[in-house]
C-alpha cells in the first residue's frame, strides 16, 4: 500500500492543485482522500482510479458546501503572478493561474482533460454528467482561456480517445 501511495501522490496532487488552485487546500484534499481510502484498501481493485474519483467527488462536495472561496484563488494568483517566474517552474504557475480564472465546473474539467489525459466519456463518468455535455464544456474552457490571453492559440481543445480507464 505504502509503495502504491508514494507513486499515486504526485498525480493526485498535480490534480488536486489544478482543482483548487490552491496548495494547501490540495494538500488538505488528497490527505482527506486518502484518510478515506484506506480502511477500504483490501476491496479496491484500482487505486489509481478509485483515489482520483474521491479526490473529485471530495471538490465537488467542498463547491456545494461553499469551501472554495473564489476571493481566496484570486489572492493566491496575484501572489503567484509577483513572483519571479523565469524558472522551469514558471509553466506550471501559469497553467495554475490560467485555471484559477475559470469557474470551478471548467476548472475541474480541463484539469481532467489535459492534466490527467482523460478522454471527454471518462471524465463524463467520473462527474456524472453526458459525454456531449463535458465535450461543450472542455470547448468553453479552453475558449475562455484563449480569448483571455491565458493560452496559446496551438493548444488542442479536441478529446483524445485515449487517457486512463474510470
Amino acid at each position: 500500500m505504502a509503495e502504491v501511495l508514494t507513486e499515486l501522490l504526485p498525480s493526485l496532487m498535480g490534480l488536486s492543485w489544478a482543482l483548487t488552485g490552491s496548495r494547501t487546500d490540495a494538500e488538505e484534499l488528497v490527505q482527506t482522500a486518502v484518510a478515506q481510502v484506506i480502511p477500504r484498501w483490501s476491496t479496491i481493485d484500482s487505486p489509481r482510479l478509485y483515489l482520483r474519483r474521491t479526490v473529485v467527488n471530495l471538490h465537488r462536495d467542498r463547491l456545494r458546501r461553499g469551501y472554495v472561496i473564489t476571493e481566496h484563488l484570486r489572492a493566491e494568483v496575484d501572489l503567484m503572478s509577483a513572483a519571479d517566474h523565469s524558472g522551469p517552474t514558471g509553466l506550471q504557475i501559469d497553467v495554475d493561474r490560467a485555471l484559477a480564472t475559470l469557474p470551478p465546473l471548467l476548472r475541474t474539467v480541463l484539469a481532467l482533460r489535459f492534466l490527467e489525459d482523460l478522454s471527454a466519456p471518462q471524465i463524463a463518468a467520473l462527474l456524472d454528467r453526458p459525454a456531449g455535455s463535458v465535450r461543450r464544456l472542455i470547448h468553453e474552457g479552453v475558449t475562455a482561456l484563449r480569448v483571455g490571453g491565458l493560452l496559446a492559440d496551438d493548444l488542442s481543445d479536441t478529446p483524445s480517445t485515449g487517457g486512463s480507464d474510470v
